[in-house]
C-alpha cells in the first residue's frame, strides 16, 4: 500500500510517499501556459536550458551547482571526479548513467569547436573520460584545466536516440533544429526550432512528467515563444490585454516606463545581472592615440556615470572595470573612475592635445541613448565626437573582427560602445577573451600582464586561487584604462502580473522555477471547463477532410516524438524499461489503440496515463487538458484512424459501438 502524508506551510505544500519501495516527493504538477517574446540572440540556449541538463549547472544567482552530477572533487589537479544522479530518465525513457557521459563526452571530443562561443571551450587534446562505475566518471586532463568546471557547466546531455538521429555539427553544441524527446531537463520540446541564425515562428515545449527534481517540478504545463512579434509589438499586446502575451525580455529602459501604465503586466528588474556596458578603445588601427595609456584614463575621467545611470532611469551599479558587480572574481575594492573634466583636460594636453582630439564614437541603436550622453559629456572635456548608431548587423561588421570588410587598422572608429553578456560567470573568458586577448572582438592588441594572469587562471583548479587571479586581473586593467569602464545594467522584463517570474543572473529563460497564480488567463480557462457536462463531440471522423488535416498538424507538434512519424511507437514497445514502465506504443494497426473505444481514447489523451494505469505504475503519458482543446484531440484520433486499413477501422467502429 502507497501511503501519503502532506505538510502545509507558508512556503507551499510538501507531500511524502511511502510504501514498500520507501520515501520520496511528490512533485507539484505542471499547470498553465506561458507565451514569452524573447528577441534575445541566445534564446536557443534558453531553448536548450529548458530541453537539456548538464552535470554542473549556473544557478540563479549565477554560482556553480550540483545537476545531473550531484558532486565532484579534485583528486589531483589533473582528474576531476563526478559523481552521478541516479534515477534519472531521458524524455524517451532512456536511462542517465555513466556511459550517457561517455557519448556525450565523445562526440563533444570528436568536434573541432562544439561552442559557437570558441575554441577556448574545447577540453585540451589528450583529455579523457574514465566511466568508474554506472554513477560515477573521472575526467583525467593532460594538464591542469581551470576552465573544466565551466565548461562542463555548458556540456549539455543528450540521450543515444538525438545522437544517433540528429547530433550536433560543429559550432551548434546546443542548438535544437528538430523537436523530440532528447533531454532529461524539466520541458520536452514538442515543436519548432532554434539555432542561432533562424528560429522557427512559434517554439513549444511541455512539462515533463518524468522530470527528477520533484521539488523543483515544471511549473507551467506549457511554454510557447511566439517568434512572429517584434519587442515594440510584444510589449503593446502585454500592455493592452491579458493572454496573447504573458512575458516580454530584452526591454530597453525607455520602454519599461510604458509597464507603469498597465492594467495587465508589470516589470520585472534583475539588479545582479551578468552584464556589463563599456567602451572598447581601438588601440589596432593606424596611429591609434589610445595606445596611451593618459588618453584612456582621460576619456574615463570625462565620462560622469552617475549622470548617465540617470538617463536610463537609474536601471544599473557603476563599476570599476569588466566584471559586473557580483560576478566572480568581481573586486568590490577597486573603486571605478570618478567624474573629474578638469584632470581629463589636463591630460589631453600633456599627452599633446592641447586644443581638441577628433573622436569616431559607434553604438548599436540598443545604446542610442547612453550613447548621446557621453558624446555631449568628452565634447565638454576637449573632445570632438563624431557620432554613428548603427544597427545590429553593421555594429558587428565594424567590431568583429573575422566581420570586419578592411584590415583592423584601417577601421576609423575610436570608441565603440557595447554590452556584453557573461553567461558562463567566468571573466577571463567572455569578457577578457573576447575583448583583450585574441577573442572575435579584440581591439586591445597585445597586453602581456593580461595573458600572463588568464594564464595563470586556466592552470590552477582551485576556485579561490582563480578568484584572487580574477581580481588582479580587474585591477590591472582598470590601472592601464584598457576599455572606457562603464556600468553594471538591470535587466528589465514586462510580465503578466498573474505570473511569478523568477530571474536569473545570466539572463536566460530557464523557467522550471517560474509559475503561474489562479489568477492566470490559462488557469482560468481550465477552471471554467471543470463541472461542464461532458458532451460527446462529433467524435473522430476519419473520413472529415478537414479535421484529418488539424490532426495531423497536432500529432505531429505533440504525438510524433514518442509514437512515431507514422504511428509506428517506439522499439520493443511491449518490453518494459528499467524503471518499469514501457515505451510509447504504436498508434498503426500493429498496435492497441484500435482495440478501444473513441470515448476512452479522448480521455486518456486529455485526462493522461496516469488515471488508468494499474497500482504503483508510472505512466510517461502526459494530460494534454491544458495543451489541446477538445477539438484538437479529437482531430488527432480521426487522423489516427484515417492511417488504419480499413478492416481495422470497421472493427474499432464495432468496439466504439459497444463502448457507447
Amino acid at each position: 500500500m502507497i501511503r501519503k502524508l502532506c505538510i502545509g506551510g507558508i512556503g507551499g505544500v510538501l507531500c511524502l510517499l511511502w510504501g514498500p519501495s520507501g520515501f520520496g516527493l511528490e512533485p507539484f504538477a505542471p499547470r498553465g501556459e506561458l507565451r514569452i517574446v524573447d528577441t534575445s540572440p541566445l534564446n536557443w540556449l534558453s531553448i536548450a536550458l529548458n530541453v537539456f541538463e548538464r552535470l554542473i549547472e549556473i544557478d540563479i544567482d549565477g554560482n556553480l551547482d550540483p545537476g545531473l552530477a550531484t558532486g565532484w572533487r579534485w583528486i589531483d589537479d589533473r582528474t576531476l571526479e563526478v559523481t552521478l544522479r541516479q534515477s534519472v530518465v531521458f524524455h524517451n525513457g532512456e536511462a542517465f548513467d555513466a556511459e550517457t557521459v561517455r557519448l556525450n563526452w565523445e562526440a563533444y571530443a570528436g568536434l573541432r569547436q562544439p561552442q559557437m562561443m570558441g575554441e577556448f571551450m574545447n577540453f585540451k587534446p589528450g583529455s579523457r573520460l574514465e566511466v568508474v562505475d554506472p554513477s560515477t566518471v573521472r575526467f583525467r586532463f593532460p594538464e591542469p584545466d581551470g576552465a573544466a568546471l565551466v565548461k562542463l557547466g555548458r556540456l549539455h546531455m543528450a540521450n543515444r536516440q538525438f545522437h544517433e538521429e540528429h547530433g550536433w555539427g560543429e559550432q551548434q553544441w546546443g542548438m535544437l533544429n528538430k523537436a523530440g524527446p532528447w533531454g532529461t531537463g524539466p520541458y520536452r520540446l514538442m515543436d519548432g526550432f532554434s539555432s542561432s541564425q533562424k528560429r522557427s515562428d512559434r517554439i513549444v515545449l511541455e512539462a515533463s512528467r518524468q522530470y527528477w527534481a520533484a521539488k523543483q517540478s515544471p511549473r507551467p504545463q506549457r511554454l510557447v515563444f511566439d517568434n512572429t512579434l517584434s519587442r515594440q509589438e510584444a510589449l503593446q499586446s502585454i500592455n493592452t490585454a491579458e493572454g496573447p502575451v504573458d512575458l516580454v525580455s530584452e526591454l530597453r529602459p525607455v520602454e519599461a516606463m510604458s509597464v507603469a501604465q498597465s492594467s495587465f503586466a508589470e516589470q520585472a528588474t534583475k539588479r545582479a545581472a551578468l552584464v556589463t556596458v563599456f567602451g572598447q578603445l581601438n588601440m589596432r588601427k593606424a596611429g591609434s592615440p589610445w595606445r596611451d595609456v593618459r588618453l584612456r584614463q582621460a576619456i574615463n575621467l570625462a565620462v560622469n556615470r552617475q549622470e548617465l545611470l540617470g538617463d536610463i532611469k537609474g536601471h544599473g551599479v557603476i563599476i570599476p572595470a569588466l566584471a559586473p558587480e557580483g560576478a566572480f572574481g568581481y573586486d568590490a575594492a577597486v573603486t571605478p573612475y570618478p567624474f573629474d573634466p578638469d584632470k581629463a583636460r589636463q591630460i589631453l594636453q600633456e599627452a599633446g592635445y592641447p586644443d581638441a582630439l577628433m573622436l569616431e564614437l559607434i553604438a548599436p541603436e540598443e545604446l542610442q541613448t547612453q550613447a548621446i550622453s557621453i558624446s555631449m559629456m568628452l565634447e565638454q572635456v576637449g573632445f570632438t565626437v563624431d557620432l554613428q548608431v548603427l544597427d545590429a548587423g553593421a555594429f558587428q561588421r565594424q567590431t568583429r573582427l573575422k566581420d570586419v570588410d578592411h584590415p583592423p587598422e584601417q577601421r576609423t572608429w575610436d570608441v565603440a560602445l557595447r554590452s556584453a553578456l557573461d553567461h558562463l560567470n567566468f571573466p577571463p573568458f567572455l569578457l577578457y577573451h573576447d575583448f583583450a586577448l585574441d577573442g572575435p572582438s579584440d581591439w586591445v592588441g597585445e597586453e602581456p600582464e593580461l595573458r600572463r594572469l588568464y594564464e595563470e587562471i586556466l592552470r590552477t583548479v582551485d576556485r579561490e586561487q582563480q578568484e584572487r587571479l580574477i581580481r588582479q586581473m580587474e585591477r590591472h586593467a582598470h590601472e592601464q584604462a584598457s576599455f572606457l569602464y562603464l556600468y553594471n545594467p538591470a535587466q528589465l522584463y514586462a510580465v503578466n502580473k498573474a505570473v511569478t517570474f523568477v530571474l536569473h543572473a545570466t539572463t536566460l529563460l530557464p523557467l522550471v522555477e517560474t509559475s503561474v497564480t489562479d489568477a492566470h488567463w490559462s488557469v482560468r480557462k481550465i477552471s471554467g471547463q471543470e463541472g461542464a457536462s461532458e458532451t460527446r463531440s462529433a467524435q473522430a471522423d476519419w473520413n472529415n477532410a478537414e479535421q484529418v488535416a488539424l490532426g495531423e498538424k497536432v500529432y505531429v507538434s505533440f504525438c510524433a516524438g514518442c509514437h512515431g512519424a507514422n504511428l509506428e511507437g517506439q522499439p520493443d514497445w511491449q518490453k518494459r524499461l528499467p524503471l518499469g514502465n514501457f515505451p510509447a506504443p504504436p498508434h498503426d494497426e500493429t498496435g492497441h489503440t484500435w482495440h478501444h473505444p473513441d470515448q476512452w481514447l479522448f480521455d486518456i489523451v486529455k485526462d493522461g496515463g496516469q488515471r488508468f494505469a494499474p497500482p504503483r505504475y508510472r505512466s510517461a503519458m502526459p494530460a494534454y487538458r491544458d495543451m489541446l482543446t477538445d477539438e484538437e484531440i479529437w482531430a488527432v484520433l480521426a487522423f489516427i484512424k484515417s492511417r488504419w486499413p480499413s478492416s481495422i477501422r470497421a472493427e474499432q467502429a464495432r468496439v466504439d459501438a459497444r463502448g457507447q
